[in-house]
């Protein structure tokens, strides 16, 4: 059984399975093979009888991982009894057991993210706290910190309550605890941070867990918490078996409370501890580990390991420079085309971006190119909440009928327009066949309405009309800004301190450029309804669109990594030097992460000018891209980009089918790079072109989407 096991491993891999005395660090690289390590080492444990499967713990972050792992060491042994599964898990079997000693029943409920924001909302009412101005979901993710760090309510020192947010936080945190106890319930922090309290004064029992889990193993080691690692060296102080798998150079989640500290003080804290150092990677060829290991080098806390590979050196790694977004995402979907027609499953392509604002312009070449896709952890850009909401703005003020539109609006962001009054406008809209907004008028004229709720009716009803004649009259994108700034959902965005609040004000300027690509409101709102008609069954044969974060643990076969610039990537918010530092590893952490993703092909892209910020942006080239020697990289820049070597092909100019009102001007059948005049952009280039519309990039306007029969050809 054993002469199995380990002949199916590497030299290294060997090792760790070997290697069970003590303490044990396994430095994992990407693709090196951690789960068949880790697996193998169990199996090996209880068949060489060091071990019977109930005294030993391994812990995961995901139930998925946790399955996999289950599933594979049994494939290789019987491992009934082994307690296996993630952190929260793991507590809660513990806690079942002794909850009363705590001060629970072991019948506990543990609730959901929506019912903590109930109650936190509750509390705040209870105070008289203002849930507009300090969020509910925002007190949460502060209460939630706290609980990351091992603290209770009557821990908090002065040192934590930097800011009126925190205090206030603090003083909802009190009755929090109060109110859960009281419902005998628990939310996800609270089961470690019980745990902890129930090992730190039970010293019997946690002497019990301690006796009991001789080997312990914890996978991604490196993106554990302050409270998870505690639970962990606190249930491996006996034995001191302990063996922790991860990878420093993958620890991207500090923003969300990881400690890199735990990996890097590992044999600090265990100072009798074994390194073994995991290298061999299956996954890539090995330009791809090369400029990952140029990249990742450069970070200063790490452990020294470069990753090498037996596969095939393969191609070098594509660097594109491009004009702008719209040239890159063309120039992503070209290649993707070219995949497609050499019978390549798109499946195994992902285009990985640093910020979700980035995949609007991505999904919209995709789709006009007839490239199915999926966006992977977050929603497609037009299904976004901040973006529906503004669409149904601008919907309702194109077409007062629009009563979905208008029952989307009316109250968002909160005008006091409750469900009672919305009901009473619905009825009133059915009983005589009218739309609610002349409901609403009618309502209004009979005093239906009256008071505060008969003001704020008014005021939006009025604003529709207002925003009605400013379609007809102004420039559509200066619309659309007008539209959300009046209104106030704009600025209740800006006004919210969550971390996604950033997020979805960045998509609401997207949104704003993106509106300026088309002629009018109505083909915009037309162009949209199509999108959001995309979907399509079969995610294993459509391109996968993702965050840097949400593709770790993931691999493809081509990899896409557009806006590789200063600004975009690396992402840095601080202006402290030391915080800057800090932050810019963990970005470096972060490309090194996305470059490990590609199995052959791997595309890195930058433009000269990108919509950021609600204005157009001209960011330098990424400082990862200067650490990359030359001669890892195929370099090429603007037009080059449209017939590389990889695409053995020229692309295709389709003609354009001329409409009857441009007969007569002599206008070319060929006519990407052609010279045109517009009456109000003036002069341009056109850089693509379909039906009867061109992409025209002018010289003083940016990219427009116009219309063949506005345009003359020079």
């Amino acid at each position: 059984m054993n002469h199995e096991l380990l002949q199916k491993l590497n030299q290294e891999q060997q090792k760790v399975v070997t290697n069970t005395n003590g303490p044990l660090l396994v430095l994992s690289g990407a693709g090196t093979g951690k789960t068949t390590s880790i697996t193998s080492r169990i199996a090996y444990l209880i068949s060489e009888r060091l071990a019977l499967p109930q005294q030993i713990l391994a812990v995961t972050f995901t139930n998925k991982a946790a399955r996999e792992m289950l599933i594979r060491i049994n494939n290789l042994i019987d491992a009934q009894g082994i307690w296996c599964g993630t952190f929260h898990s793991i507590a809660t079997k513990i806690l079942r057991i002794y909850a009363e000693l705590v001060g629970f029943q072991n019948d506990f409920t543990i609730i959901d993210i929506d019912d903590q924001i109930r109650l936190v909302k509750n509390i705040e009412e209870s105070l008289n706290i203002d849930h507009r101005k300090y969020s509910p979901k925002n007190i949460c993710s502060i209460i939630q910190s706290w609980k990351d760090l091992s603290i209770f309510p009557e821990q908090l020192d002065e040192t934590l309550l930097t800011n009126d947010w925190r205090k206030k936080a603090a003083q909802i945190y009190t009755l929090y605890q109060r109110q859960l106890k009281t419902a005998n319930s628990m939310d996800f922090g609270d089961l470690l941070l019980y745990n902890i309290k129930l090992f730190q004064e039970q010293t019997d029992i946690l002497s019990r867990f301690q006796e009991r889990f001789k080997y312990i193993h914890v996978d991604e080691y490196q993106d554990t918490n302050k409270i998870q690692d505690l639970w962990v060296k606190l249930l491996a102080a006996k034995h001191q078996n302990i063996c922790c798998v991860g990878d420093d150079d993958q620890s991207i989640y500090g923003w969300r409370g990881a400690e890199i500290a735990n990996i890097l003080g590992f044999t600090n804290y265990y100072q009798n501890c074994h390194i073994i150092k995991l290298e061999q990677n299956y996954r890539s060829t090995k330009n791809i580990l090369a400029v990952a290991g140029e990249i990742i080098a450069k970070n200063k806390q790490r452990y020294h390991k470069k990753l090498w590979s037996d596969l095939e050196l393969g191609n070098k790694v594509w660097l594109s420079k491009l004009r702008n977004d719209h040239e890159e995402a063309e120039f992503i979907c070209k290649a993707i085309d070219h995949f497609k027609h050499h019978g390549e499953n798109l499946g195994s392509v992902a285009i990985l971006v640093r910020a979700s604002f980035q995949t609007r312009v991505l999904e919209d070449k995709l789709l006009k190119n007839i490239i199915p896709f999926v966006v992977i952890g977050s929603l497609k850009f037009y299904d976004r909440l901040e973006i529906k909401d503004a669409i149904a703005y601008i919907r309702l003020s194109n077409n007062f009928n629009d009563n979905f539109a208008f029952e989307r609006s009316v109250n968002t962001p909160k005008r006091g327009i409750g469900s009672t009054s919305l009901k009473q406008i619905q009825n009133y809209s059915l009983l005589y066949n009218i739309s609610y907004y002349e409901a609403v008028k009618d309502m209004l004229s009979k005093q239906i309405f009256t008071g505060k709720i008969a003001k704020t009716l008014n005021e939006f009803i009025t604003n529709l009309a207002s925003w009605n004649e400013l379609i007809k009259a102004t420039s559509h994108t200066q619309v659309v800004e007008t539209i959300l700034k009046q209104s106030g959902y704009l600025e209740m965005w800006q006004n919210d301190p969550s971390i996604e609040a950033k997020g979805r004000v960045e998509n609401l300027k997207e949104l704003f450029r993106a509106i300026q690509d088309f002629a009018s409101i109505a083909e915009f709102l037309e162009h949209v309804s199509l999108v959001s008609d995309n979907e399509q069954e079969g995610i294993d044969v459509k391109v996968k669109i993702m965050t840097l974060h949400a593709s770790k643990g993931l691999e493809f076969n081509n990899v896409f990594l557009p806006g590789w610039e200063e600004g975009v990537f690396p992402s840095i918010k601080y202006r402290d030097q030391e915080q800057i530092a800090t932050e810019l590893e963990e970005e470096r952490r972060l490309a090194y992460v996305g470059i490990t993703r590609a199995r052959q092909r791997l595309f890195i892209s930058h433009t000269n000018e990108r919509w950021m910020y609600g204005s157009v942006q001209y960011n330098l080239p990424s400082q990862f891209l200067d650490e990359i020697p030359n001669s890892l990289l195929h370099i090429t820049r603007f037009d080059e980009v449209f017939s590389p070597d990889f695409l053995e092909q020229k692309p295709k100019i389709l003609p354009i089918k001329t409409p009857q009102q441009n007969k007569g001007k002599n206008e070319p059948k060929q006519v990407y790079n052609k010279k045109v005049f517009h009456q109000k952009f003036g002069y341009g280039t056109v850089i693509n072109s379909y039906d009867n519309k061109l992409d025209i990039l002018f010289e003083q306007s940016g990219l427009k989407k116009i219309g063949i029969e506005f345009i003359e050809f020079c």
